[in-house]
């Protein structure tokens, strides 16, 4: 007979439909939410950190305590799973992380952000929450969101001539004195370099493959005839 851990492997790892899957997740009982290991939140990071060292939790999608604190990423520190915590309090905030097994340890977790000298605290209901957001997150991350990061990318590749055009234009305008003393002419600066964002924003797929060279040709005219 599967183990409850195991029954929430077999759902988030298998090859069901992702929306099957937050559907599932959002119907499990506390008790099997509870149950999640160590090591399958150690995968989930694992899978989907990529080049970082934690794995985020999309803002809008972020659970937490319903008073100062909601969970910001997980990672992994000395082969333990780790969670990382926001916290706010009247007028400031920060962040402080602990061990998945000390906050799920006990009936209620008590912590304490020295950043800011704050207290929280968590009931069990909102902690299964906090483990329930992470595994749908996964599934968002690996289903949902994949279509987005891969956009964001190739953005970012056809982004690099653009910042060459842009540092050219802030030298030879002397952009960070007209910050200070000609603000008509940075703003003029600040609408260029909009225009050029826009335009790869709306022709990525035109753009991508093209050689830095022709890119920033491209670049060029939008901002001479904007500027």
């Amino acid at each position: 007979m599967a183990t409850k851990d195991e029954k929430v492997n077999k759902l988030i790892f298998s090859g069901l439909d992702p929306n099957e899957k937050i559907e599932k997740l959002k119907e499990m009982s506390a008790s099997e939410i509870s149950q999640t290991s160590d090591e399958t939140l150690l995968r989930i990071y694992e899978e989907c950190r990529e080049n970082r060292d934690r794995f985020y939790i999309k803002s809008n999608r972020r659970v937490g305590n319903n008073w100062n604190s909601e969970i910001e990423f997980i990672y992994e520190y000395k082969g333990k799973a780790w969670l990382c915590l926001y916290v706010q309090s009247c007028s400031s905030d920060s962040s402080t992380c602990v061990s998945y097994r000390e906050f799920m340890g006990g009936d209620k977790y008590y912590g304490y952000c020295r950043n800011i000298d704050k207290s929280f605290s968590y009931t069990n209901e909102e902690r299964i929450e906090v483990i329930r957001c992470i595994l749908m997150e996964y599934v968002y991350y690996t289903y949902f969101d994949k279509g987005e990061r891969e956009r964001k990318k190739r953005l970012a590749e056809i982004s690099v001539p653009m910042k060459k055009v842009l540092n050219h234009y802030w030298n030879v305008h002397h952009m960070d004195i007209a910050y200070m003393h000609f603000p008509k002419e940075y703003h003029r600066y600040c609408d260029a370099k909009k225009a050029m964002c826009d335009y790869a924003d709306k022709h990525l797929d035109e753009l991508y493959g093209k050689p830095n060279e022709e890119l920033e040709s491209i670049y060029k005219k939008i901002f001479n005839d904007t500027f």
